[in-house]
């Protein structure tokens, strides 16, 4: 099955939650890491393939490196994340592509690159913004999931 995963869910996948830092949120973020990690378990494994747009990775590596005030942590982890993803890249032709959506949908402009890759590539996309989930389940272009709502059986389901 072809996925493509915004940031926040590749970020959630590669960075384990500290209680430290979480406290009384921990067993959320702890949750929507285990998910996200299982989804991204099936990439590397071959399961599924990893369909993402440049900016995906730009995302990933600057929320990494801000977490971790470390900019070969945020590095490393788009090294990762391309080594088992395709990445697409912004020639005139997508974003073109990307602007036309955009204008259509009316949402923010790395979301609409984030769409327009899940379109593209009639893949399934999935995230855990819950105003980009609204959005894309109102055009209906796509068949996306919003990680926090995933239930274990879904998952497993994208997973297997």
């Amino acid at each position: 099955m072809n996925l493509t995963l915004d940031s926040d869910v590749i970020v959630f996948a590669l960075t384990e939650p500290r209680k430290e830092i979480y406290k009384k949120q921990y067993d959320k973020f702890a949750e929507l890491h285990k998910k996200a990690e299982q989804i991204f378990e099936s990439i590397i494994s071959g399961t599924n393939k990893l369909i993402i747009p440049v900016t995906v990775l730009i995302e990933t590596s600057a929320v990494v490196s801000r977490m971790t005030n470390n900019k070969k942590r945020g590095i490393n982890a788009t090294d990762t994340v391309s080594k088992c993803s395709q990445v697409i890249y912004l020639d005139s032709e997508f974003s073109d592509y990307c602007i036309e959506n955009s204008a259509k949908t009316k949402i923010s402009g790395f979301d609409a690159v984030v769409l327009s890759t899940g379109m593209l590539y009639d893949s399934t996309l999935i995230t855990n913004d819950r105003r980009f989930h609204n959005n894309i389940t109102r055009y209906g272009e796509v068949n996306s999931y919003l990680l926090r709502d995933m239930s274990k059986d879904e998952v497993g389901n994208i997973s297997e």
